[in-house]
């Protein structure tokens, strides 16, 4: 994949209980149209981070396929960035996903490799977006 901005829809928000946060980002690829869900449980507003333990999943939308990590081992992600756009509790976020191993289907027997992700979000810390 390599979405651009007019390609893609980015919604950021905080994680329940205050624990780190997540980014969602949705497109098509062809025919199919893709969610990939990053949620990183110990991300820190406004900080760059190496080595954000991460769990990701991606759902091919109105299939009801499902593609997730089987834990908090499996990827991390390098936060590069994690700025303030403007005052209103918006920051962007970049990034770089890793995995070492698959993401398996959720009840099937595919999976999906995904190597590496580099990303570019948008997150609201107040009240997501």
């Amino acid at each position: 994949l390599n979405w651009q901005p007019g390609d893609l829809s980015c919604e950021g928000m905080p994680r329940p209980h205050g624990e780190g946060a997540r980014l969602r980002f949705s497109g098509f690829a062809g025919e199919l149209e893709l969610a990939i869900i990053i949620a990183m449980p110990t991300l820190e507003r406004g900080v760059a981070m190496q080595g954000v333990p991460s769990n990701v999943t991606i759902i091919e939308e109105g299939l009801g396929r499902f593609f997730s990590a089987a834990d908090l081992e499996t990827c991390w992600t390098d936060i590069e960035s994690d700025s303030p756009v403007g005052d209103n509790g918006v920051y962007r976020v970049e990034g770089v996903l890793y995995c070492i191993a698959p993401l398996a289907e959720i009840g099937g027997n595919a999976s999906v490799t995904l190597d590496e992700l580099e990303f570019v979000g948008r997150l609201g810390w107040e009240t997501g977006l």
